[in-house]
């Protein structure tokens, strides 16, 4: 799991990307808000519960950078161009997280061992099981295991 303190006491000091205030500044904010995000979980926070919410935040700079872009090509505003470079390097440093992340957990099933999981789940049914039922059945038996895009796409196949 990452030590979202430690992290946060070395970007302050400067220690995180030497040389690069501008990614500490990135990476303080997105520790910042993920503190935040973790102090109103009740639960346990295990790393499936960070790499959720920092694949969350990485959907959000995402389309902010997309707003970001399309309103500086569209005005040329100093503003836009500021924020938009303040989302692409929260964006690489939410991306190094995820990294950190996933090397601590269990790698993702291939294509073929997900065809495999979809047959013996659909091979439970006794008639022909519908796709919304399979995919809550991965989503709550393995999300971080199973690439959901590619267990879309096998299952859509089998269910033809």
């Amino acid at each position: 799991m990452i030590d979202i303190q430690k992290l946060m006491i070395q970007a302050m000091k400067k220690q995180l990307f030497p040389g690069k205030d501008e990614l500490n500044i990135a990476a303080r904010q997105v520790l910042g808000e993920i503190k935040t995000k973790i102090k109103d979980i009740k639960e346990e926070i295990t790393n499936e519960i960070q790499y959720k919410l920092f694949q969350k935040m990485k959907k959000d700079r995402a389309n902010s950078i997309e707003i970001y872009e399309k309103a500086f090509r569209d005005t040329g505003s100093e503003v836009a161009k500021t924020n938009l470079e303040k989302a692409q390097n929260e964006l690489e440093i939410i991306d190094l997280f995820i990294l950190e992340l996933e090397s601590q957990m269990p790698k993702k099933m291939t294509e073929a061992e997900t065809e495999q999981f979809i047959d013996e789940l659909i091979a439970k049914f006794d008639s022909k099981p519908n796709m919304g039922m399979i995919m809550k059945l991965i989503k709550s038996n393995s999300i971080l295991n199973i690439d959901m895009a590619i267990a879309s796409k096998i299952l859509k196949e089998k269910l033809k």
